[in-house]
């Protein structure tokens, strides 16, 4: 499939329209240019916040306006997820945004003053999400979830993670990400031994939920294409039945990194930037 045969775009953000706070150059003319003709334009992101601060953000950092129903977050799945699978009390290693997404679909978020007493789990949770955090209270925050996996109660299925990376890309460098924190957990969960470990279901990439939900949320995917910057948005692509197209204007060199992909996370083609979308001069190669 060409480019010029997509019916639809779903669109990563970071590295793709935005590098932290900095826009990329041309993103908000790509997409006025593509509602300008009629082409439908949704936006997809692994970072755990709502979907109404990734709107803020857009409008904010690109001046690109986003309805939140174009929006699918990896914070927003979560809250689906657990709505959709019974609800309850929920813990939260996490920030403010996530756990709001949480209650505003009836979940119960509790408090690390409401789950320890000391260093004791005082109230154990229906559930347990592991998210980005570098709150104030981390350490009594990782305590906190450490000590409900720890317990023999706590039914493992409804332990979630937003994401599993191992580093969190910041604007000023590289801080642990979510699979870090989940490697402490296990360890600590197993009393400092290597024993099986039932982890955690992964809402966001590379786990598939997210991806099912924007699926199911966007109707028949056939003939769209889904813009990013790294393999697994590649991934995503070919999840979707979509149209892989890779930016250079993100976190991973396409031309670096090829000798070790795996077949699924190929891209389509790949492109300078955004862009490239309209001037063909951006091509950088194609299937």
């Amino acid at each position: 499939m060409r480019l010029a045969e997509v019916r639809g775009y779903l669109l990563d953000m970071d590295g793709v329209l935005y590098r932290s706070e900095e826009p990329v150059a041309g993103a908000r003319e790509t997409v006025e240019r593509l509602r300008g003709n009629g082409m439908p334009v949704r936006f997809l992101t692994n970072f755990p916040e709502s979907r109404r601060s990734i709107g803020d953000k857009l409008q904010r950092v690109c001046s690109i306006r986003a309805e939140e129903a174009e929006i699918m977050t990896a914070a927003y799945a979560t809250a689906h997820y657990i709505k959709a699978n019974g609800s309850g009390s929920v813990y939260v290693l996490g920030d403010d945004d996530l756990k709001g997404e949480i209650r505003r679909t009836g979940g119960d978020v509790l408090s690390v003053d409401d789950v320890l007493d000391g260093s004791r789990v005082a109230r154990e949770p229906d559930w347990l999400v592991v998210s980005l955090y570098d709150g104030a209270d981390f350490y009594r925050s990782l305590g906190a979830a450490g000590n409900i996996l720890r317990s023999p109660r706590f039914d493992r299925r409804k332990f979630l993670a937003t994401s599993a990376g191992y580093g969190w890309t910041r604007s000023d460098g590289l801080m642990p990400g979510v699979g870090t924190t989940l490697a402490a957990l296990e360890y600590f969960a197993a009393g400092g031994k290597k024993a099986p470990f039932q982890g955690p279901t992964v809402i966001g990439k590379p786990g598939t939920y997210m991806v099912e939900l924007a699926r199911a949320e966007l109707g028949d995917t056939s003939g769209w294409a889904h813009v990013g910057d790294k393999w697994t948005d590649m991934q995503t692509a070919r999840e979707l039945g979509m149209l892989g197209v890779k930016v250079e204007t993100g976190k991973q060199d396409f031309f670096s990194g090829i000798g070790n992909l795996q077949a699924d996370q190929k891209p389509d083609m790949v492109l300078k930037s955004i862009r490239g979308i309209f001037d063909g001069g951006e091509l950088l190669w194609s299937e």
